[in-house]
């Protein structure tokens, strides 16, 4: 009965979910590979960056065009002295809650991706939503 409502890919995300895993990510403008059963906290408060900067996460893409796979992502992000956008790829539109995080604060960044599409042979997310939730200043 199961097998109708859950396939195995959705299987083993269900378990990689209960055991949620965090990848600490200093300084640095990209982080690749994300998978939805890790939080990645990205804690630039010590990068030096120019006002409106522009940081990534690339998922991985086999769970952006995959059928049966959660597509939510966690993001924490703590940003230094200037302002900063968080750019989110593999996704041919992305839309957010706030465009620009402020400067010293945290925030969380949940991303939900939407649907597929092909573009020249090559498979895409269709959207993903970025939801922002200012937590306060940094400590």
């Amino acid at each position: 009965m199961a097998e109708k409502y859950l396939n195995l890919t959705g299987a083993r995300e269900l378990v990689n979910g209960m055991r949620r895993k965090e990848r600490l990510v200093s300084n640095k403008t990209w982080v690749g590979d994300a998978v939805p059963w890790e939080t990645i906290v990205m804690d630039n408060s010590g990068l030096n960056y120019s006002a409106g900067a522009s940081w990534g996460v690339t998922p991985r893409k086999s769970v952006v065009i995959g059928s049966g796979v959660a597509k939510c992502w966690e993001v924490i992000v703590i940003t230094g002295a200037n302002t900063a956008k968080l750019a989110f790829y593999e996704y041919l539109n992305v839309r957010r809650t706030v465009e620009t995080m402020q400067a010293n604060s945290v925030y969380v960044a949940r991303v939900y991706g939407l649907g597929v599409s092909t573009v020249n042979g090559t498979t895409y997310g269709k959207t993903a939503y970025i939801e922002f939730v200012r937590l306060g200043d940094r400590p």
